[in-house]
């Protein structure tokens, strides 16, 4: 009985209409997956200089690369499918991305979330609140998380690059 449908299911499922289909699928995944990448790295050699052509270093911080695990009932994506499509066209930097979405770039201090009226917090933006901060002086203290934690992933990628480590605060082994 198990042989007999093992032996119909496994028909079903390589027979050569699905094999086909599957194949189209995955052509499909890595030409939008291609895809994204370069317009990534197109955005970032724009940005970069309106003169001339750029090779961009990207630090991709190594956080994002699993795959599967639930972040509040959401699948969280990623994988290293980014780090190897850019790997094929410019040079890549792994990061470790310890407090960089914690930290204001300019002067290193914590940031706050800003919580609304109704006592919510504002998820999309980071606050630093020191006086002292370069931001704060130019009425710039509220920045977007995600670009604010792209700057830290970006310096703290950097500094292990020049100086062989990274930046006390965006170090996992340091308190600070």
């Amino acid at each position: 009985m198990q042989v007999q449908a093992r032996k119909t299911l496994r028909a079903f499922y390589w027979s050569p209409k699905r094999v086909n289909e599957k194949r189209t699928a995955e052509l499909w995944d890595s030409n939008i997956k291609d895809k994204i990448a370069s317009t990534e790295r197109e955005f970032v050699s724009a940005a970069a200089s309106d003169t001339k052509k750029v090779l961009p270093i990207l630090c991709i911080g190594n956080q994002g690369t699993c795959v599967g695990s639930p972040i509040k009932g959401y699948a969280r994506r990623g994988g290293k499918w980014l780090l190897r499509r850019h790997g094929r066209y410019t040079t890549v930097a792994w990061t470790n991305e310890h407090r960089t979405s914690q930290t204001c770039v300019f002067c290193f201090e914590q940031v706050i979330r800003p919580t609304s009226d109704k006592g919510k917090v504002c998820n999309g933006t980071s606050l630093c609140i020191n006086p002292q901060c370069l931001a704060f002086k130019q009425g710039r203290a509220a920045q977007g998380r995600d670009k604010e934690a792209a700057m830290a992933i970006a310096l703290a990628g950097m500094s292990a690059m020049l100086n062989g480590k990274v930046i006390a605060p965006f170090n996992p082994h340091m308190d600070f």
